[in-house]
């Protein structure tokens, strides 16, 4: 089979605009050369707050949920994208209230702890609650970064998901299919030099 300049130009083009899209969003990757998953993170600031069940993680359709955290690891790598930038965090005087992430527990779980779910469907296996949580203080439903004091622990803590909060953390699975694509992509731009008119 032979596959034409245009064909490549085909799919390079729609990727490069995804790709510039994608990347104006500020998204980092955790690199699987640094001990990563190779996951896409992205915190996303939301002035005057939103609650849980308002978010939309991917409005553009390219695969981004609310993050999942299933590692100590992770949960730093995460953290890290929010601990230093007050645009995450709620500061009551006494504890600091960060991003929503992908946490929630499904009505008639056992309280205050059990059946915690990640959106994705991925087993919890790890958890990092802040001392005495989850509480279900009120009905609590869903997850966010949390610290006593000021934002200094990667700790989590139950919140009501009708509460807004100044933001959420969000995460995307690269799919290999696209990673071929992108490289197919790259290579004919760098081949070619140009775009087709």
């Amino acid at each position: 089979m032979k596959i034409t300049v245009w064909a490549v130009w085909a799919v390079a083009v729609p990727l490069q605009v995804a790709l510039t899209d994608f990347c104006e969003a500020s998204p980092v990757q955790w690199a699987t050369a640094d001990g990563g998953s190779g996951h896409w993170y992205d915190a996303v600031p939301v002035e005057g707050g939103i609650d849980w069940y308002s978010i939309n993680p991917d409005p553009e359709g390219q695969g981004w949920h609310l993050a999942t955290i299933t590692s100590a690891e992770e949960n730093l790598y995460i953290y890290g994208l929010i601990k230093d930038d007050p645009r995450y965090w709620l500061w009551d005087g006494v504890n600091a209230a960060g991003p929503w992430i992908g946490g929630y527990q499904p009505p008639g779980s056992p309280e205050p702890a059990g059946g915690w779910s990640w959106v994705t469907g991925e087993l919890w296996v790890y958890e990092n609650w802040a001392s005495a949580e989850p509480n279900n203080l009120g009905g609590e439903e869903c997850a966010h970064f949390f610290a006593k004091g000021k934002p200094a622990d990667a700790t989590l803590n139950d919140l009501k998901g009708l509460l807004p909060l100044p933001g959420y953390v969000r995460e995307m699975v690269p799919e290999p299919a696209s990673l071929v694509l992108l490289l197919v992509g790259a290579a004919a731009v760098k081949r070619f030099g140009r775009q087709p008119r």
